[in-house]
């Protein structure tokens, strides 16, 4: 009876042996065992890079600004990768990304365009898909190669604040409401917006959930309805964002851009941590 045991037990070995991938294999040693899938679990397994704690962590300490760029100290990367500026919302938007390298990285300088609040992620990913080439898209996470690192079932992640991005406001004294509407007739309509005196509507081209392309402006003070934004043409859009914004630089002029979101001198308006601002898809 124990030679049919014994081979049975040899059978099963084998079989599970035989079912691990051959990236794994690949994986350079001390990098933790690294499986992929989409961001967040699926079917409880692992929808990403699975690292081990030593070779992968953003270390603590004080993220630097410096312009529109996050200076972080330190991070180690499991195999060359990315680190990801990734806003807080539940599709987590790319704000910015950096190349980082295999173990130990110092001062990694990310850019970052403007989000929808003055809080973002810092995410490890890998650099799995055409190397040097940033793939991942997080509306469709499954679609990239480029995930997000994970240790202990946890994303290799850290939230940083940037408290220079934003004018605050009561809740009370800020509104804005727009609804979908046709992308014709030169105009975006604004149905109901509170701001402060010398405030700005503006109204860009929502890219990936990211602010893009300035389309429009104009000027409120206080509390108005059915205000009409002249736009330029949106050129096959789908989704804007109408957004209020303080105005802190030359009176009159708007003065923000998405790609400088940190150093213009008019900057979006928000309570709490959010801006206020309204995504309206374009029928």
């Amino acid at each position: 009876m124990r030679t049919p045991l014994a081979l049975l037990v040899l059978l099963i070995t084998a079989a599970l042996l035989g079912g691990c991938s051959s990236d794994d294999a690949q994986q350079p040693s001390g990098t933790g065992s690294m499986g992929m899938g989409g961001e967040g679990e699926t079917s409880g397994m692992i929808a990403g890079a699975i690292a081990a704690e030593k070779n992968a962590s953003i270390a603590p300490g004080v993220v630097r600004v410096s312009g529109d760029k996050l200076v972080v100290p330190r991070l180690s990367a499991p195999v060359d990768g990315w680190l990801a500026v990734r806003s807080l919302s539940a599709t987590g938007p790319v704000l910015g990304f950096a190349p980082v390298s295999r173990g130990e990285n110092r001062d990694v300088t990310v850019s970052f365009k403007g989000g929808d609040s003055d809080q973002v992620r810092l995410v490890l990913h890998v650099d799995r898909g055409a190397r040097g080439t940033w793939e991942y898209d997080p509306a469709n996470p499954t679609r990239g190669m480029d995930r997000p690192v994970y240790v202990d079932r946890k994303v290799v992640e850290r939230e940083v604040a940037l408290r220079a991005y934003g004018v605050d406001v009561p809740p009370h004294e800020i509104s804005l409401w727009a609804e979908p509407q046709p992308a014709s007739g030169g105009k975006v309509r604004v149905e109901q917006a509170l701001a402060p005196p010398g405030s700005w509507i503006a109204v860009h081209v929502l890219e990936d959930g990211v602010r893009g392309r300035l389309l429009g402006f104009t000027g409120i003070s206080g509390e108005a309805f059915e205000i009409d934004v002249p736009i330029e043409d949106p050129k096959g859009a789908t989704m804007l964002a109408v957004s209020l914004f303080a105005d802190k630089g030359a009176g009159g002029s708007f003065e923000y851009s998405s790609d400088a979101p940190l150093s213009s001198p008019d900057q979006p308006l928000k309570t709490g941590h959010e801006l206020v601002t309204r995504p309206v898809p374009v029928q």
